[in-house]
């Protein structure tokens, strides 16, 4: 009888154990620190998902989150927009405008906040407001600076095109801000 009691005890003590968070990967609980609040990153508690872009010229797109996995994409396009999907350790599983999807290493990526045009000849304006003077004309996958940009609720958003400043039609872009001001860039991005 004693010994069935302490059988039934040890396993009550693993079924407990096993029960327990465990951080990804680890043998030992996950820390009350570690806590992440919903659509909060795991690693960075950053929202997620969110708007970046890429740093470098050559961004290679992995299968899964290591250099053990395969490319399956090459990215050259310095500052293009992408959309941080989930965190794992120093990984972002990003989403291109084109809905690729694939893997990058975190420091391949900027805080800095750009959008692209998705329509043709998008009038860029000098105020908010159809009637406004033309500044140029912006054809499709023009990447425009958003960092810090403005949008007004009848969905106009401020924006730079090769240092020219002036207001585009917030439908016309992806990765266009939110009402919100943007948060100030943060490392981990």
């Amino acid at each position: 009888m004693r010994i069935g009691l302490l059988a039934l005890a040890g396993v009550l003590v693993l079924l407990a154990a096993a029960a327990a968070p465990r951080a990804e990967g680890a043998g030992s609980p996950l820390p009350a620190t570690h806590a992440v609040a919903p659509g909060k990153g795991r690693y960075t508690g950053l929202p997620v998902p969110r708007f970046v872009s890429l740093r470098s010229d050559r961004v290679n797109l992995r299968r899964g989150p290591g250099l053990r996995y395969p490319i399956d994409w090459v990215v050259q396009r310095r500052g293009l927009p992408v959309e941080i999907e989930r965190e794992f350790h120093n990984w972002r599983l990003i989403r291109l405008p084109d809905g690729t999807r694939g893997w990058v290493f975190h420091a391949l990526l900027s805080g800095k906040r750009t959008a692209v045009v998705q329509r043709a000849g998008q009038v860029l304006r000098r105020r908010p407001q159809a009637q406004a003077r033309a500044v140029a004309v912006v054809q499709q996958g023009v990447v425009c600076d958003v960092s810090g940009a403005q949008r007004t609720p009848d969905g106009w958003c401020r924006v730079q095109v090769q240092g020219e400043g002036g207001w585009l039609r917030c439908a016309a872009l992806w990765a266009a801000p939110a009402m919100s001001p943007a948060p100030a860039p943060l490392p981990g991005w």
